[in-house]
């Protein structure tokens, strides 16, 4: 069974599976190009000291099953919330949200860039003229090139509103 909606047409929705549906939290999910890789948000565990959101990836395999994810280290600590990543076609650029010891507030949008020897830099908040001393996330690059994100600290009409940015220099 199909539905149709404003011309796009939608099937049933099926679960990834046992590797990547836990008894926890998982969501926010973005895929490279292709659709073989995901990152994802994965929030809580067994252990009460170990209850952050991070950031996870998994890939099919050959018979095109998800297999166990692992997760993306961008930071030293894995003491920060990570989540709501976005990875860009090119597979070049990971934007996430974090509440890592340089924000400047509740959380900020970062950038991690994949080096040649297929490791990710080190992790560069996006500074002031994205982030707030409230919350920022939702990360999006559009194919124009502009960075989309939710906000709570740009003023707006309450909540959290989409923004765009433009990259300069």
């Amino acid at each position: 069974m199909t539905t149709e909606v404003n011309s796009f047409v939608f099937t049933p929705a099926m679960q990834f599976g046992d590797s990547i549906n836990t008894a926890f939290n998982e969501g926010i999910a973005s895929f490279t190009a292709d659709f073989k890789q995901v990152y994802f948000t994965a929030c809580g565990s067994k252990s009460e000291q170990d209850n952050y959101c991070q950031i996870y990836t998994t890939q099919k395999n050959e018979d095109g099953v998800w297999i166990l994810p692992e997760p993306v280290r961008l930071f030293e600590t894995d003491t920060f919330n990570l989540g709501q990543p976005f990875i860009t076609p090119n597979g070049k650029q990971l934007y996430f949200s974090a509440d890592a010891a340089d924000s400047f507030g509740d959380k900020d949008l970062y950038v991690v860039t994949k080096m040649n020897d297929g490791f990710w830099s080190e992790p560069q908040n996006l500074g002031p003229a994205i982030n707030t001393e409230n919350y920022e996330g939702y990360p999006y690059m559009g194919t124009d090139g502009l960075l989309y994100f939710a906000s709570n600290g740009h003023g707006g009409m309450g909540g959290l509103d989409i923004y765009v940015a433009e990259e300069e220099g």
